[in-house]
């Protein structure tokens, strides 16, 4: 009986041992991989985090030019769109508009918009 329960000790320790060394292994590998990912997602995420800030200032910096220069034509649409002047777009009897009335193409000005905003 000593012998025998002496050969289920030994296979218990030997099977421990494989699994103690498998372990030792995993957790080698994961503290290895850790080493070298952790600074590289780092990196990484300082990269993503740089390159968005430019992104973000080239943004301000094209919609202040953009509000600056409606803010330069916003006067001039309203002259031509005809808001500050007494004139109105009065439709004649073959169905276009009073040549008076200004140079738009009709009178829901859709062709300024067009013209200066997609020019």
């Amino acid at each position: 009986m000593k012998v025998e329960y002496d050969k289920k000790r030994l296979e218990e320790a030997e099977s421990l041992r494989k699994l103690t060394f498998f372990g030792i292994a995993v957790s080698s590998i994961a503290t290895i991989v850790a080493i070298v990912v952790i600074p590289s997602l780092y990196n990484y995420t300082q990269h993503v985090r740089s390159t968005l800030e430019t992104e973000i200032d080239f943004c301000r910096h094209r919609s202040s030019g953009l509000a600056q220069e409606y803010q330069r034509v916003s006067p001039i649409r309203k002259r031509q769109a005809g808001y500050d002047s007494a004139v109105v777009n009065t439709p004649t009897a073959t169905g276009g508009i009073n040549a008076d009335a200004g140079s738009h193409c009709c009178s829901c000005k859709v062709f300024i918009y067009i013209f200066f905003f997609f020019k």
